[in-house]
């Protein structure tokens, strides 16, 4: 069964198809009409004896003129839910493309309720932004903290090197090479080493090798299985999933989405994201 509703409401049921061999299934589904701008709609597959559930990620309903269109940019005004990974998701961007057209975000973590953010048209060149600049996702958490890399302005298919040192310039650096793609961007994972000590700051610097570099700071906290659970919440550890998770605490996935609605992808947590557990 594929049914699509909105988030944490009843859904209706869209059609009923078979599965292909391997398992995998392809559907299309249509945003009824009736759906509130502001709204956030998910479609969902059920096996016939309902054995097995899963959602698809969120669909943020947006008013006429308002993203994912295939002209220019649009301007949208951020809801209650909103997270700029799962904007970047709902309009075929990568958060790279929604950081480049929206310089004035500052933090990727940190979006507020009524922010207008530029929408780019997928596959749009990204705008002059001038010097290169990058952002970290989280921007603190633990040793060995897996860290989302986003990068703009540097020249397109420019060789990147990747540098993650500490501030105090004690302990030795990291380094990596990459690519930026043919809009001079780049979106990659980091692992901030597991060696950096509780408060100590991290510097992560990308260089170009056609010139221009940016960098930003990772902050590195304490909280870690050693320091025992935080209260009414749970510190990701390394190898954890958010399945794991789910039933080690007695809940669903679905309840830990709906507690921690920062997540827009259930396979993505981060080590030192603090989740909610309902």
């Amino acid at each position: 069964m594929v049914g699509v509703g909105p988030v944490n409401s009843e859904f209706s049921t869209i059609a009923t198809v078979n599965s292909d061999a391997a398992g995998t299934l392809t559907v299309n589904a249509r945003i009824p009409d009736i759906a509130q701008n502001g709204s956030r709609w998910v479609m969902v597959v059920q096996a016939q004896d309902g054995t097995i559930s899963t959602a698809s990620n969120t669909f943020n309903v947006m008013p006429d003129g308002q993203g994912g269109g295939t002209g220019g940019a649009n301007q949208y005004v951020v809801q209650s839910g909103d997270t700029l990974f799962g904007l970047a998701l709902a309009n075929d961007l990568t958060l790279a493309e929604l950081l480049a057209a929206n310089p004035q975000i500052t933090n990727a973590d940190r979006i507020d309720v009524g922010d207008t953010i530029t929408i780019p048209a997928p596959g749009a060149p990204p705008p002059a932004t001038g010097s290169p600049r990058i952002q970290l996702t989280p921007s603190s958490g633990v040793p060995g903290a897996l860290v989302r890399l986003s990068a703009s302005g540097f020249a397109p298919n420019d060789p990147l090197t990747i540098v993650v040192s500490p501030r105090n310039g004690e302990v030795p650096s990291t380094s990596a090479s990459s690519r930026a793609d043919a809009g001079g961007m780049l979106d990659t994972e980091i692992l901030i080493p597991v060696t950096a000590a509780a408060g100590e700051t991290w510097v992560v610097t990308v260089g170009g090798e056609a010139g221009g570099s940016a960098a930003a700071e990772f902050l590195v906290s304490g909280a870690g299985a050693e320091d025992g659970p935080v209260p009414g919440g749970y510190v990701v550890q390394p190898g954890d999933t958010l399945f794991r998770i789910a039933l080690n605490n007695g809940t669903t996935v679905e309840a830990m989405m709906a507690a921690n609605p920062e997540i827009a992808d259930p396979t993505r947590i981060y080590v030192g994201q603090v989740l909610t557990l309902p």
